[in-house]
């Protein structure tokens, strides 16, 4: 499949507001620090990578990019884009791997979704080897994944997660995108698609009225309340909305222009 080319046209964009449930459709997910705590395999590849390649530089300062394609990671941090430093970075975290653990929830909110009908897919900057066995150890039920290197453009732009709406047949209005990092929120709205924020990740939400989920039960709250069974996690999850309540989707035409990446 070509990569969709974005010209000036009009498009639905959905806004979450207070109100009544969210009505989507198919849910998507980010992968590292939403699905699975991956950042010690991180961590150990990264030192991996600069004791082998000579760098000094901390791994405080590739976490701060995160969400990233690993090659435009590189590039932040001023640093050569020659295939060794990465194939090392691969390799190690390969090699890692099994420091990789679900964040407590994930599986039953998942398989929750999936009683209720709703197709779950995974759109994330991992490269597609890597994420293909981080998610079949598990044994996850996603219809599809996009990841890194599959496509010519990652997040933050939307190609991903539009591609993966594509193979879900959802119009992106009707989905809902979970991330954890300001590159996840970018990547939904220029996608049209709801985002809502995961706080139990490594970012932090890129506004302070983005839509969040203190916890994974908070998915239930927020999307299907009847479903939730932790009233506890309810309760938590109201308080931390701006105006006390579950969400609705709220649709308004724009004008979208070919981003510049």
């Amino acid at each position: 499949m070509t990569d969709p080319k974005w010209s000036a046209a009009a498009t639905t964009v959905s806004v979450l507001l207070p109100g009544q449930p969210v009505l989507g459709r198919a849910l998507v997910f980010d992968l590292d620090g939403v699905l699975v705590d991956t950042l010690p395999v991180m961590k150990s590849a990264w030192q991996q990578m600069c004791s082998r390649h000579d760098l000094s530089i901390p791994f405080s300062a590739y976490a701060q990019h995160l969400g990233w394609p690993f090659g435009e990671i590189m590039s932040l941090l001023g640093l050569d884009s020659s295939p060794g430093p990465a194939q090392t970075y691969r390799s190690a975290s390969r090699n890692a791997s099994h420091l990789a653990r679900p964040f407590p929830g994930i599986s039953q909110v998942l398989r929750a979704f999936r009683r209720a009908g709703w197709p779950v897919a995974v759109v994330t900057s991992k490269s597609p080897e890597a994420a293909v066995e981080l998610t079949g150890r598990f044994g996850w039920p996603f219809v599809t994944l996009r990841a890194s290197g599959c496509i010519r453009r990652g997040k933050p732009a939307p190609d991903p997660l539009l591609l993966a709406l594509v193979d879900l047949g959802v119009d992106p209005a009707c989905a809902v995108y979970v991330g954890d990092m300001a590159v996840d929120e970018e990547c939904a709205h220029r996608a049209g698609t709801p985002h809502i924020h995961a706080a139990w990740g490594y970012g932090h939400p890129a506004h302070p009225s983005t839509p969040t989920a203190l916890t994974p039960y908070g998915l239930l709250t927020l999307l299907d309340p009847d479903h939730s069974p932790h009233q506890k996690d309810t309760d938590h999850e109201h308080q931390s909305l701006a105006q006390g309540g579950p969400l609705a989707v709220v649709s308004y035409e724009c004008t979208l222009r070919r981003p510049g990446r």
